[in-house]
């Protein structure tokens, strides 16, 4: 058994955890309040759990879903003339009004599953390399935690020897880790409204895309994370091209995180780690985009190693 295998084999969930905040929300709490709770805390989902006492732990509710939720709200699709951006006012009021148990797992990708402190890695990678972004942990029906793709990432980096070092030292093309299909099929100019990347976003069930300039060039990302801004200030926003929306919650676009086939697995890894990201967008010596790796593809690569040195033993 390889050093990696054994490390996730070996190694319970509760051994990597930090500890942090969980937040957990009620189901009859409103998206606004949601909103406010993640921007108050800097997380990216919350636990929605049940009125009952003691509550019960009914689901995630997360940018994904807060992102798909918004995009069903406006009954609209290409239209950004100021008259409609001025409607979206009061459908911004509706929206922000919603209750949470009408958006929780909207993402059908990643449904609710649970764990315990007491679970392998290895069990945690086998749902995450099946597209689950995050698990939620619970220890005697108590919600103690939630564990993330990128929590498997940190463990394995902050332990130096447990990936070998042929792993590391391998190339993004060689160690053949990337999203089938994305070509340039998943991109977006500019100049394309938010709703037509929304509508990608949900029909291809993919937390974001890759943004192109006039020359095709790589500019930056828009992920799901970004609509967690919304507000009822922010929510006419959405009436925008990609451009002026990114300039209006930001200020300015966030500079992409990409890297080159010829780039290390390590590399890549500490990518991940170092930006608190999902994806890297994959550029050629044009930096033009050519492909995206994200934690689900990271996943399936150290699933398959260890499955290929267990069964060569």
């Amino acid at each position: 058994m390889s050093t990696l295998a054994n490390f996730l084999t070996t190694t319970r969930v509760r051994d990597v955890l930090p500890l942090r905040p969980v937040l957990q929300v009620p189901s009859f709490a409103n998206v606004s309040t949601l909103l406010n709770q993640l921007s108050g805390t800097g997380l990216r989902c919350a636990v929605v759990v049940t009125a009952d006492v003691p509550s019960r732990a009914i689901g995630f509710v997360d940018a994904f879903d807060i992102a798909v939720a918004a995009l069903a709200q406006i009954s609209w699709s290409e239209d950004i003339s100021q008259e409609r951006i001025k409607d979206l006012i009061w459908d911004a009021k509706f929206f922000m009004s919603r209750p949470l148990d009408n958006l929780t797992n909207l993402s059908t990708l990643n449904p609710f599953q649970v764990v315990t402190s007491d679970s392998t890695l290895m069990e945690c990678v086998d749902f995450f390399s099946q597209g689950l972004h995050r698990l939620c942990v619970t220890d005697n029906g108590i919600v103690t935690n939630v564990i993330a793709q990128s929590d498997i990432v940190r463990a394995l980096l902050l332990r130096h020897n447990v990936i070998d070092m042929a792993l590391k030292e391998r190339t993004v093309l060689a160690a053949d880790i990337t999203t089938p299909g994305f070509s340039g099929l998943c991109m977006m100019k500019e100049t394309d409204s938010v709703t037509s990347a929304l509508k990608l976003i949900r029909d291809r069930g993919i937390s974001g895309v890759p943004v192109v300039d006039a020359k095709g060039n790589l500019a930056y990302g828009l992920s799901v994370t970004d609509f967690l801004l919304l507000n009822e200030e922010t929510f006419p926003y959405l009436a925008l091209d990609i451009g002026s929306f990114i300039n209006k919650i930001h200020g300015y676009p966030k500079p992409p995180v990409y890297c080159k086939l010829k780039d290390k697995v390590e590399d890549i890894l500490m990518k991940f780690a170092l930006y608190s990201i999902h994806r890297v967008f994959i550029v050629g010596d044009d930096f033009k985009p050519i492909d995206v790796i994200s934690l689900t593809d990271v996943m399936g690569l150290l699933l398959n190693e260890s499955k290929r040195a267990t069964t060569s033993l």
